[in-house]
């Protein structure tokens, strides 16, 4: 469906939020403390696409909403100048890696299983840290081994900050009419990727200014998602 077009009833269902203004409760990663405001949140384009994918690929819906305003506002048509492309702003070679033809990226459905596959990726490397996730969605899970946490970019740190913004606002909105239950999703327990095994790998340099920013950035926020 286009953006552009009339929003489908359906849209107002399970997924979807109802209108309304929610409060975001005060929240923080590490000692950087996220703003508390209201918000007004209306139903959501492609929910049951994402409500599917989300839940195939172990990831809460809400998450991937929260991603996809970041990235593209829900256009499926967004590219940005680095060619990521479509409504979760995936890199063909992202999307090869994940097993969707890059060629198909501006399809919402197949943006949105390329999207939600990396998502489930970096969770089972970063143990299911949200902070650890979205930063490697944005700059790339090698940029966050190399730092061990969200990297001193300000680009990611803005982004990792909006991204855990609006997912809290959606979480907290999921009785207003949501299907499914925060309560039911646990953190993943995989065990992470050992990239460094036959390397030399050393952690960078940081100035005091760096390293004060990078340890109020890297507490280690837990995503909630559903075990199979």
């Amino acid at each position: 469906m286009s953006i552009g077009g009339s929003m489908s009833k359906s849209f107002t269902s399970r997924m979807a939020v109802k209108k309304g203004a929610l409060r975001l409760l005060t929240a923080s990663i590490g000692a950087t403390a996220l703003s508390v405001f209201s918000i007004n949140v209306y139903a959501v384009p492609y929910e049951e696409l994402i409500q599917k994918h989300s839940l195939a690929n172990g990831i809460d819906p809400n998450l991937t909403i929260a991603v996809i305003t970041r990235e593209s506002a829900f256009k499926p048509t967004a590219r940005s100048h680095k060619n990521a492309q479509g409504l979760m702003q995936v890199l063909p070679g992202t999307a090869k890696f994940m097993g969707v033809n890059p060629s198909n990226l501006y399809d919402p459905e197949q943006n949105i299983i390329a999207g939600t596959k990396y998502l489930a990726y970096l969770s089972r490397i970063f143990n299911g840290d949200l902070t650890k996730v979205l930063a490697g969605y944005n700059a790339g899970h090698g940029a966050v081994m190399k730092y061990n946490g969200i990297p001193p970019y300000k680009e990611t740190q803005n982004y990792v900050r909006f991204v855990s913004n609006r997912y809290l606002a959606l979480s907290e909105g999921e009785s207003s009419g949501y299907s499914y239950q925060a309560a039911s999703y646990q953190p993943v327990s995989y065990k992470p990727v050992n990239y460094n095994a036959n390397s030399n790998f050393q952690k960078p340099k940081m100035n005091d200014s760096e390293q004060q920013l990078y340890n109020s950035l890297n507490n280690g926020t837990t995503i909630f998602v559903r075990n199979y």
